[in-house]
């Protein structure tokens, strides 16, 4: 079974080259036009965010330490509401696995890495937007489609 652990600066550029591989294969991204001010809009991103922890990864690596897929999460403040009064829920995104890893349990154990960091964290809801192949997934451990997103209380 893969390894899963926290990214860090140093994963910077395979956070960047899954990310886009996750455009490629949502069709979002057809050739490599656009492609240089993406990268660094990535690069910006993750550089300040991975550092100030507003934006937490992780990684699935093989046994030979390659990465085979991630996930990210942020928490968002929003007012409180009935159901949440503290307001804050964490957003799952940047799921992917590489293609030849897939459907071997690799974003199931990411997952199930990432809820229990949530849950640690006291956060009570988890949402994400899901692509058609990740639905099933999402849905096994728990989350309901509310319209676009797809939403898990813990």
């Amino acid at each position: 079974m893969p390894t899963i652990r926290r990214a860090t600066l140093d994963d910077l550029p395979v956070l960047i080259r899954l990310r886009i591989a996750l455009f490629r294969d949502m069709g979002a991204l057809h050739d490599d036009e656009g492609l240089e001010p993406l990268t660094q809009s990535l690069a910006d991103y993750f550089s300040a965010d991975l550092r100030a922890e507003r934006f937490l990864a992780w990684l699935s690596l093989d046994d030979s330490g390659e990465p085979i897929g991630c996930g990210g999460l942020v928490f968002v403040q929003k007012p409180p509401g009935p159901g949440n009064l503290s307001g804050r829920e964490a957003y799952l995104m940047n799921m992917y696995t590489v293609p030849e890893w897939r459907g071997r349990g690799v974003a199931t154990q990411m997952m199930s890495t990432i809820l229990a960091f949530v849950r640690e964290s006291g956060v009570t809801s988890v949402r994400l937007h899901a692509t058609e192949q990740g639905r099933p997934i999402y849905e096994r451990v728990g989350f309901r489609a509310t319209g676009t997103e797809m939403v898990l209380k813990i």
